[in-house]
């Protein structure tokens, strides 16, 4: 059978910060090891008939390294560091640093295991080629969706969402977060480019540094839970929040500074989260739990600090709809700035229910790490005594 195109055919089709991250990582932690594990969080989800492809796709993607007129890109962005650009100058993923194999049920396993600064970039287009390699196999299956093409289905869901937006703007900013969950590469690209032509009030850019190059659009993004959780295994899971936000300050001084509350749950973070760091960095993001409560806290937490929250903005990134952002906006408009980052529901709203899949840090420089959240249903440790350790821990002082 012949071998399909490559779905992954630049580096820069990567969200932005896992290059931020990447930086950072080459400033600080070179040598530190890092292991990775995908997790797919929908049940029963067979990838026996797909295995084959995804390790081809995998293949292309290890081939692939960045042209000058790429690496130029990166330089205009003023926060990327010349130190940076001679090092991607040379870079390219290590095909023996990720294995990918099915178990007796047709679950997916999927390793990587480098060092930090070889295996940081793998997540994103790793997670977008198997939820690419699904939904191809998905189409083939259904044809279409209560006889409507998927395609045809996924665009009058996207217009109804672009004029949803519309008829209350009213200040509504928001970001395409969706590279790693999306449909397909195609489709992304579609999606983008009828937000750009529908020229819809409040889109900020995406997360995607290849459709921002491409398209002319912003790209967005700061940290991920991957910076803390790196930070555990260089010192502890008690002194790695402060540790990974003072870095970040220093390295970034103030440029990309959105710190994310939730890796330990964001009780735990508020306790480092002083005021000379809720006063320099510019806001904070929501990645799990209850939106309402998660805002209010903050707004209480700045207010403790003499902070007017005013002058800070919440961006929202959990599993958001258009519905969802109105109701968030409409909830602290006039109380804080609001930002919104929408992955899944708009890259992959094509009828047919999206799979929840993920790629966790779970060791760092030999030690196992762990994923909390402010979600019971969303923590990640492959540890059984360290993740006890762990929610002890931060149960005892959260």
């Amino acid at each position: 059978m012949k071998k399909k195109e490559p779905i992954i055919n630049s580096l820069l089709d990567n969200d932005l910060y896992k290059f931020t991250m990447l930086q950072a990582f080459l400033y600080y932690e070179k040598e530190t090891l890092g292991e990775y594990l995908f997790t797919c969080r929908t049940p029963c989800v067979n990838f026996s008939n797909t295995i084959g492809e995804i390790n081809n796709q995998l293949d292309y993607l290890c081939e692939l390294s960045l042209s000058s007129e790429e690496l130029d890109y990166l330089r205009s962005l003023q926060f990327i560091k010349p130190f940076f650009i001679e090092f991607l100058n040379s870079f390219k993923l290590n095909r023996s640093d990720i294995c990918a194999s099915i178990d007796s049920g047709g679950a997916l396993n999927v390793r990587i295991k480098a060092p930090i600064v070889n295996a940081t970039l793998f997540e994103v287009p790793v997670l977008a080629i198997i939820n690419q390699i699904y939904f191809e196999a998905k189409i083939q299956e259904l044809k279409s969706v209560n006889g409507e093409s998927v395609r045809a289905c996924g665009l009058r869901r996207l217009n109804e969402k672009l004029n949803l937006i519309k008829s209350v703007s009213a200040g509504i900013r928001f970001s395409d977060f969706g590279t790693r969950r999306r449909f397909s590469f195609c489709w992304h690209k579609q999606v983008l480019e009828r937000i750009i032509d529908s020229k819809c009030p409040g889109f900020m850019g995406t997360s995607n540094v290849y459709f921002s190059k491409e398209l002319g659009i912003h790209p967005i993004g700061t940290m991920a839970h991957e910076w803390v959780m790196v930070h555990a295994g260089i010192t502890s899971l008690q002194n790695s929040t402060s540790m990974a936000l003072k870095r970040w300050l220093d390295f970034y001084e103030e440029k990309q500074c959105i710190a994310l509350t939730d890796t330990y749950t964001t009780d735990y973070f508020l306790k480092y989260f002083n005021n000379e760091l809720a006063n320099a960095y510019y806001g904070v993001r929501h990645d799990s739990g209850d939106w309402k409560e998660w805002g209010y806290k903050m707004v209480r937490h700045y207010e403790k600090l003499g902070i007017d929250p005013a002058s800070k903005i919440l961006v929202f990134s959990d599993n958001l709809d258009f519905k969802k952002i109105i109701e968030i906006h409409r909830e602290f408009d006039g109380k804080i700035k609001l930002a919104f980052g929408v992955g899944t529901n708009l890259t992959n709203d094509m009828g047919f229910d999206a799979i929840q899949i993920v790629i966790k840090m779970v060791k760092s420089n030999g030690k196992p790490v762990i994923k909390i959240s402010d979600s019971p249903d969303k923590t990640i440790s492959y540890d059984r005594g360290f993740k006890e350790f762990a929610l002890g821990e931060i149960g005892r002082n959260g």
